[in-house]
């Protein structure tokens, strides 16, 4: 399940559940502001919507009632005056291209504070590699901060994602042989610079690469990322991105350097074979 932001408004996005290749239930989640919701939909309803967010919340009154407004403290931790507070005085957040406002993914919602948990885990990260930067990873800005609450992550926005230069039929992006070993070779750059530093990020996959105006492969997604030898919470299989186990892949239990190490070479495998095939 998908999450995105809005604040006048609710947005909502659908997805389906699966089981056994049939779809149990549509199911909803929605941000109002920095409040949550979750629910389903049932079968039924399936013609009526299509998978993707809506920015009119209008055709959604009829089933808001079903909706579970998610407890705050479950989704968000305090925030600590030690931590990077976000400016948004001079941002409208809700409209504004510059940046990216990371909300926390509910889709594993348990009734715990697992969430939060997992947030704060991201926020220290981030807060390590704000004092050591690395030109291949995400630009982590600050927390944004609501009645004590740390609602957002901030960073620099970038527009363009690995899938959609390999992916997508008849792109207009050229992605020669010679720019996916440089990507790649990015890519690892990245990851060694977080191994110096002791973490393995622990989810490398074309979903988490983008590429900044100059072209400049970029890691993403440090919600995955924990110190050596921590339980991963988040990734954990080599080529998840493909599926769970395949073609002799392997899956991990904590952070290893071994664990990036495999991602980056399976990937880069994978892009040279992608290339020669086109």
């Amino acid at each position: 399940m998908a999450e995105v932001l809005s604040h006048d408004q609710k947005t909502w996005v659908i997805s389906e559940r699966w089981n056994n290749r049939s779809a149990e239930c549509l199911e909803v989640s929605a941000f109002d502001g920095f409040s949550a919701y979750i629910g389903n939909l049932p079968l039924t309803e399936k013609s009526n919507f299509s998978l993707g967010s809506y920015p009119n919340s209008s055709k959604f009154d009829r089933i808001f009632k079903d909706l579970r407004r998610l407890p705050e403290q479950h989704l968000y931790p305090a925030y600590q005056n030690k931590f990077t507070q976000f400016d948004t005085t001079t941002v409208d957040m809700w409209s504004d291209g510059e940046y990216y406002f990371k909300a926390p993914s509910i889709s594993e919602y348990n009734d715990d504070d697992a969430i939060a948990k997992l947030t704060l885990e991201e926020v220290d990260t981030n807060e390590v590699l704000k004092n050591h930067p690395h030109p291949n990873l995400g630009v982590y800005l600050g927390c944004i901060v609501h009645k004590g609450l740390i609602v957002r992550l901030a960073f620099r926005k970038y527009f363009n994602v690995l899938p959609d230069r390999v992916w997508v039929p008849n792109s207009t992006i050229d992605f020669p042989a010679e720019a996916r070993i440089k990507c790649m070779d990015g890519i690892a750059a990245a990851a060694k610079h977080l191994h110096l530093l002791g973490y393995a990020h622990n989810d490398i996959s074309p979903s988490n690469i983008m590429f900044d105006g100059n072209d400049v492969p970029i890691l993403i997604d440090l919600d995955s990322c924990g110190r050596f030898g921590s339980k991963i919470r988040k990734g954990g299989a080599v080529n998840r991105w493909r599926s769970s186990v395949q073609d002799g892949g392997m899956t991990f239990e904590v952070a290893d350097v071994e664990f990036d190490e495999l991602a980056i070479e399976y990937l880069r495998k994978w892009l040279m074979e992608d290339s020669t095939n086109r």
